[in-house]
């Protein structure tokens, strides 16, 4: 009887391990985010490179 709690109890205590990892996951989320983000920013340069090489064109 006493080994079955034993080994129910060291179960609930690699809980908190996997509620650990969860976590980090959860904190690198907003990092893929920022990522996400920082490409966007670029964008609109692109977009001004873009526009600078047509207005090029047509002053050629």
């Amino acid at each position: 009887m006493m080994s079955d709690r034993k080994n129910i109890l060291s179960e609930e205590k690699n809980v908190p391990s996997d509620r650990k990892n969860t976590m980090s996951e959860e904190k690198n989320a907003p990092l893929e985010r920022k990522n996400v983000l920082s490409e966007e920013k670029n964008a609109p340069s692109d977009r001004k490179n873009r526009w600078s090489e047509e207005e090029n064109a047509l002053l050629d």
